[in-house]
């Protein structure tokens, strides 16, 4: 079992502190259960996600896990002139696939 996780930045955007791992859900990998899950959240000047919500997802079986993964990731803040800011709306897509 292998999670495919794609991150999408702007060049000041914010970037992961550390690598990302996302919580595949043990009914859902039982299953078989694929999908894609989009979100959008704000990140404050401490590197905290905050107002995340689903964009949009292709099985909504993965939302919980996803919005679970947004909540706990932690990020260095964009700072384009130097100074940290919040940044509105940060893209995070979170793709649950299995591999042989």
């Amino acid at each position: 079992m292998t999670i495919a996780l794609s991150l999408f930045f702007t060049a000041s955007a914010s970037a992961p502190k550390k690598p990302l791992l996302a919580y595949y859900p043990e009914d859902l990998l039982k299953k078989g259960e694929t999908g894609d899950v989009t979100l959008a959240c704000d990140i404050d000047t401490k590197g905290r996600t905050l107002n995340c919500r689903i964009v949009s997802s292709t099985n909504d079986h993965f939302n919980a896990a996803a919005l679970k993964f947004a909540g706990k990731a932690r990020y260095q803040p964009a700072a384009p002139n130097g100074y940290p800011v919040v940044e509105y709306g940060h893209i995070l897509r979170v793709s649950y696939r299995l591999y042989d």
